[in-house]
């Protein structure tokens, strides 16, 4: 990929988030985000790596200004607010997921150092409030991370993939050009009178459609910050048996790391290497509306 289509300020940006310092149960901190364990060959397609590489730090791959870009999954601050007054077309927000849609529990498969880097069960991600929510009834979903060898980094990314898959809401709209400066993989603020105060809230973008006319479509996912949050004295589950934990740093992978060269000056510093969370398209639920 040649560098002048690549936003290397994005990536600097998520190799900030990538590098800041989360508890661990154990006493003292990593990094939020690392990436080691997966193999590439300099055959693979960049693109097709990079997505593949967004699960190790739940981010996004996309497209800003025309550049190559990506988002480390973390809260993010809205600056935009879209209200009825923005609408270019109807606007459809679909209500709560169907039982099969939502999940409460996830299986975890990432790298395990100690294991030869091959893919090790991570501890299961449970989350006592979403069960009860739930009628008490356990819902399984799996994560695989490639390119993640720490069991404490897979853990908080399975709360992301389960907060993810939990978001109550979805619209899609079609919006004036002011929803062109919003991003996919950025938050907005939806101000509607149509729907009242429980739709809404925080979205962030999935997908973004700038028509001929300068509307632009957007498709959008509630966002709830609560799932970024992590109390490592009690949601920090102990390796599962046979394996070796990860001592107080994060773990080197080097023989297995990817390596994307950047002009000097531009690269992004620090651990982190990337993969995206992706929400998988789905059709309509009956639950929603049109306006």
């Amino acid at each position: 990929v040649p560098s002048a289509l690549i936003d290397w300020q994005s990536f600097a940006d998520a190799a900030d988030v990538c590098d800041e310092t989360v508890a661990v149960k154990a006493g003292g901190t990593i990094a939020r985000y690392t990436g080691g364990g997966g193999i590439v060959s300099a055959a693979d397609d960049p693109i097709a790596v990079l997505e593949a590489m967004m699960s190790a730090m739940a981010g996004v791959l996309t497209t800003r200004s025309g550049l190559i870009s990506i988002y480390a999954g973390e809260a993010q601050t809205a600056t935009v607010t879209l209200t009825d007054d923005d609408l270019a077309g109807p606007i459809r927000v679909t209500g709560a997921r169907s039982i099969r849609e939502t999940a409460n529990a996830v299986s975890i498969q990432y790298r395990e150092p100690s294991a030869g880097y091959n893919f090790a069960g991570a501890p299961d991600y449970r989350n006592s409030t979403w069960e009860t929510e739930d009628d008490s009834e356990v819902l399984w979903t799996e994560l695989r991370l490639p390119f993640t060898d720490d069991h404490r980094v897979a853990q908080r990314l399975a709360k992301i993939h389960g907060g993810n898959k939990r978001e109550p809401r979805e619209i899609s709209a079609r919006y004036k050009i002011k929803a062109i400066q919003i991003q996919e993989g950025e938050v907005f603020t939806l101000d509607s009178d149509s729907y009242g105060s429980a739709a809404n809230g925080k979205y962030r973008v999935v997908s973004r459609k700038i028509n001929p006319d300068g509307s632009v479509d957007i498709t959008a996912r509630s966002e709830t910050d609560s799932k970024y949050d992590w109390t490592a004295a009690s949601e920090e589950q102990d390796p599962p048996a046979g394996t070796v934990a990860a001592a107080s740093t994060p773990t080197t992978a080097t023989q297995a790391r990817s390596n994307f060269a950047a002009p000097e000056g531009n690269a992004p510093t620090g651990p982190c290497q990337t993969r995206r969370h992706i929400p998988t398209p789905r059709a309509p639920h009956p639950n929603h509306h049109d306006v």
